[in-house]
């Protein structure tokens, strides 16, 4: 016979498993169907394009933790707890990611410094990604999946939605060809370990704005140093 916590425990499980098939679905049409439509970078556009990715990543987050589990979103999410500690993480880790990128591109010798960041960049994939998919990934999924499971398991499982999440960005810059095969598959590996790696760091910060901070960092590296 079932219990009151095995129950709960199954109907949370079955409704992030819901939740996760239906934001995947829709993202991943709009990605391959309407993005092309706004891919100017007139003020208007960026607006919109950021406008459509809060309603379809933040704001239902913070519906369902408000209507469906009860609980505050902003307390949840970890955004008014340990802020202090968060920047600090953020930072240095911050530093340390940005570090990396220096050093592979020094090795590898894959790409180029172009300083020249134009106004849509800086908003849209530098300052609001960061926030958007951290709130998705770090702050609800991962949480929620640790409160049924081992955290290294809600940490992989999560990671790996990380990656998938990223897949219809890379089929449409053309990254999953034939010529970028090697591009693509390190590509791979980088998305999940950094999934993990901010995994670990909500855990020790326990604040999603060290996760924030870390995740602009490297989009703000990735952006500099041009592949």
């Amino acid at each position: 016979m079932i219990n009151n916590n095995e129950a709960n425990k199954e109907k949370s499980l079955c409704f992030l498993t819901v939740y996760i098939l239906i934001f995947f679905i829709v993202w991943v049409y709009y990605s391959l169907y309407f993005t092309n439509d706004l891919s100017s970078k007139f003020v208007l556009n960026i607006l919109i394009l950021n406008s459509i990715k809060y309603i379809v990543w933040t704001i239902p987050v913070f519906i369902i933790l408000s209507n469906i589990y009860k609980v505050s979103p902003i307390t949840y999410l970890k955004l008014n707890n340990n802020i202090t500690r968060g920047l600090i993480y953020g930072v240095i880790f911050g530093f340390m990611i940005v570090l990396y990128h220096v050093i592979r591109n020094y090795i590898m010798g894959d790409g180029k410094f172009d300083f020249n960041i134009d106004l849509y960049t800086w908003i849209h994939r530098i300052i609001l990604i960061g926030l958007t998919e951290e709130v998705v990934f770090r702050g609800f999924i991962l949480q929620k999946l640790q409160e049924e499971i081992r955290f290294r398991y809600a940490n992989a499982i999560s990671s790996i939605l990380f990656v998938l999440i990223h897949f219809p960005k890379w089929y449409e810059s053309g990254m999953m060809s034939h010529e970028k095969i090697i591009f693509f598959m390190l590509s791979i590996v980088f998305t999940f370990a950094f999934g993990l790696f901010q995994g670990y760091i909500l855990k020790r910060s326990n604040s999603l704005w060290a996760c924030m901070i870390i995740h602009s960092f490297n989009n703000l590296i990735t952006t500099i140093i041009k592949v």
